[in-house]
């Protein structure tokens, strides 16, 4: 002991101190680590991905892809670290921003678009104008209330009608004008063709044309007229009016609707007089009594009716330029029609019948 400490210990005695208190034990549970620990653990892994997603690995992503730095980093923080993954991503993402956005197409309610085509038909139609594809099946969409922008360029189906008032193409089916509410006139449509002209061309083939009144009965009125010049030749007379004929003609129709125009030994084929006759969209009790009427054009079928009735064969010499010479129209030969005489008038397309008398 030293000298200091003796002295010491004489002067105020023996002292015991107590221990310095002692650390706190924690107890450990086995595989638990320490908060304080794991902040810096995850502040060093944290720097050391960082490190890991920069440099080179960025650099070589902005050069390959031509992105940006942060698009780049983003990729490689998603591929955790994975440079072939992060290029994967970029490229997608990429793409998806090249695309062109998805354009919503809107059709309106009374039309439906063909899926094998893309035609939009009438919503009317069963069957695609353009492929004939049924509507049935992948065809079926639901109709849209909204409408679309007008094209410059439209192509007008052959089964619509143009409203008289404002000159709007509906469906066919529609029965009155979807824009101005108007009902559907039901007008013949006459096709351009090329004509000739009718006085020098009956005059080329022997013939001189004699006018008629044009009141609708022309057809009726020439025909008499060339029928009277033939029986005058005969010094004969003859009691049939264009009015007469007329009310013959309609008669005779509606007696012999049924008979066949075609060869009765024909399998192949059966056609009757009714059948046979366009009807403009009428029934054929509407026909014959529309023709009944006084103002009436006569058409084809009257014309080889009046050829029955008259047992004549009747030459028309037309101003159709397809029509290079005389169109003749007789009965059938196996409806056993005898033929007395020949008649000739002259026809301007769609317009007027006048007597041909000969040269």
């Amino acid at each position: 002991m030293s000298l200091s400490r003796k002295l010491h210990e004489e002067m105020f005695g023996t002292e015991k101190r107590s221990p310095p208190p002692a650390a706190p034990v924690h107890a450990r549970v086995e595989g638990q680590v320490r908060p304080e620990v794991k902040a810096d653990r995850k502040q060093a892994e944290f720097q050391g991905h960082g490190q890991r997603l920069g440099g080179s690995n960025i650099q070589h992503l902005v050069a390959k892809h031509k992105c940006k730095p942060g698009h780049a980093r983003d990729a490689l923080a998603k591929a955790h670290g994975d440079v072939a993954s992060a290029s994967c991503l970029i490229t997608e993402d990429l793409a998806a921003m090249s695309a062109p956005p998805e354009m919503t197409e809107t059709i309106p309610g009374d039309v439906w678009k063909c899926t094998a085509c893309t035609f939009e038909n009438a919503g009317c139609m069963t069957w695609c104008e353009m492929c004939n594809e049924p509507k049935e099946g992948p065809n079926m969409m639901e109709p849209s209330t909204e409408s679309i922008m007008p094209t410059t360029e439209m192509t007008i189906p052959a089964d619509t009608w143009t409203c008289t008032g404002c000159t709007f193409e509906n469906a066919d089916c529609m029965t009155w004008c979807e824009m101005c509410n108007e009902p559907k006139v039901e007008v013949r449509k006459i096709k351009t063709v090329r004509t000739v002209d009718l006085k020098e061309k009956a005059r080329l083939l022997g013939f001189k044309l004699v006018d008629v009144i044009g009141d609708g009965a022309c057809q009726y009125r020439a025909i008499i007229k060339a029928l009277e010049a033939s029986e005058m030749k005969h010094d004969r007379a003859t009691e049939w009016t264009h009015c007469k004929l007329r009310q013959g003609v309609v008669e005779w129709m509606s007696e012999h609707a049924d008979l066949r125009m075609d060869q009765e030994n024909n399998k192949s084929e059966k056609t009757t007089l009714c059948q046979a006759q366009w009807l403009d969209g009428k029934t054929w009790k509407e026909y014959l009594k529309d023709m009944k009427r006084a103002t009436t054009w006569g058409d084809e079928g009257t014309l080889l009716v009046a050829c029955v009735l008259l047992h004549a064969e009747i030459h028309v010499i037309s101003d159709l330029e397809a029509r290079k010479g005389i169109h003749v129209v007789r009965p059938p030969a196996h409806w056993g029609i005898p033929i007395d005489r020949r008649l000739t008038v002259g026809h301007f397309h769609e317009k007027h019948y006048a007597f041909a008398e000969k040269l």
